[in-house]
């Protein structure tokens, strides 16, 4: 068997993405020994979120701190990314061709921090460098940068190797070193018992719901709509909506931030930062484009459909606005919490006044549905 052959059917990397439906970004792979449909899912969110995020947690709590909390995030999301494709550990001779073809993979969605490597597999010694890296080109924090790698190769070769990270800016760029190796002093190691649980919170029939959002085709907006009719655009690998850079991620990611925040005692500051860069990013692109406060309401729709969050609905009642997500985001998990006080940003610019988040719930039923409930 050869190494492209082993790549996709025994650590099982995604080697599709689907984005032609509303509501559901799914990542597929085919095992062909027993031709099962392994999937992973996928959101995406406005990159200068995050970014200011990480400059407003530096400021509050300094480098030190802000660089521990995201080295967690990172090594914790690429983990959990891992286990929820079910991926598998590579023979030590396999470790060199495995490791690029991730990197490449990353590549793809600007995370380009792959672009000059060097490893030694006997030593499990990783060398990175790359430039403009989507997050890390406008926040210069590398340390979640240093969490991915350093969660990869920690998985594929099962030992701990700690990373470090330097950013520099040079011949306009800003640049990102990365060096896994031994030598380094542990700084985080996972709970996988925590991940697994997480990744378990995720899991529901893919199938059907590719089935029952097919009813929604018409009436909302798909990633693929939105690039084909060039309301998004994509230059160097990074997906533009309206000139607003994007972040993909598996959809889960945001469970990971919003944990990591809350205990470290940073839940406001999160909650602060995701309501009000929310609100500036639509009102700048609202600047540019007329609409109605219907009008508003849809395109947020379609936006938060083309994103990959759910089927967005919503009905009002009285001095409420109720918003039910068909196959969202869990109600239960932090993810849910992390894009509906996005939502919440969005209202609050639509309505222009302060709309306040009264309740999130997961609604029982054949479909799964999480429902967001906000008092105007």
């Amino acid at each position: 068997m050869n190494i492209k052959s082993y790549i996709l059917n025994k650590l099982i990397f995604p080697k599709a993405v689907t984005i032609s439906q509303p509501g559901l970004i799914l990542t597929k792979v085919i095992r062909k020994e027993n031709s099962s449909l392994l999937i992973g899912r996928l959101a995406y969110i406005f990159e200068d979120i995050l970014v200011e995020l990480q400059k407003e947690t530096l400021k509050k709590i300094g480098e030190k701190k802000t660089d521990e909390i995201w080295y967690k995030i990172g090594k914790d999301l690429v983990i959990s990314y891992f286990l929820t494709l079910n991926a598998k550990k590579p023979p030590k001779f396999f470790l060199d061709s495995v490791l690029k073809y991730i990197f490449q993979r990353f590549f793809a969605t600007g995370i380009t921090i792959g672009s000059e490597i060097k490893f030694d597999k006997d030593r499990l010694s990783l060398y990175l460098k790359g430039k403009n890296s989507v997050l890390h080109r406008k926040s210069k924090q590398g340390a979640v940068l240093g969490g991915i790698v350093s969660g990869t190769i920690s998985f594929l070769s099962g030992q701990n190797i700690a990373a470090e990270t330097r950013t520099y800016e040079k011949d306009e760029g800003v640049y990102c070193e990365i060096k896994c190796n031994k030598k380094i002093l542990k700084k985080y190691i996972p709970d996988f018992i925590e991940l697994r649980d997480c990744v378990q919170n995720y899991k529901f029939d893919f199938v059907d719901a590719e089935r029952r959002l097919r009813l929604y085709e018409t009436d909302f907006s798909s990633m693929n709509k939105f690039l084909r009719f060039r309301k998004a655009k994509i230059k160097d690998n990074i997906i533009y909506f309206y000139d607003r850079a994007l972040m993909a991620g598996e959809i889960n990611i945001a469970d990971h931030i919003m944990r990591s925040y809350i205990e470290e005692g940073l839940g406001g500051l999160i909650e602060k930062i995701l309501i009000e860069s929310s609100e500036e990013i639509l009102k700048e692109i609202f600047d540019k484009i007329g609409l109605s406060k219907k009008d508003k309401l849809k395109f947020i729709q379609n936006m938060m459909a083309g994103f990959g969050w759910g089927i967005p609905l919503y009905k009002k009642q009285k001095n409420k606005i109720i918003f039910s997500f068909v196959y969202g985001v869990q109600a239960k998990t932090n993810s849910f919490l992390f894009y509906v006080l996005q939502l919440q940003g969005f209202l609050n610019c639509i309505f222009e006044k302060k709309v306040k988040l009264v309740d999130a719930e997961e609604i029982k039923g054949k479909t799964t549905i999480s429902r967001a409930v906000y008092k105007i």
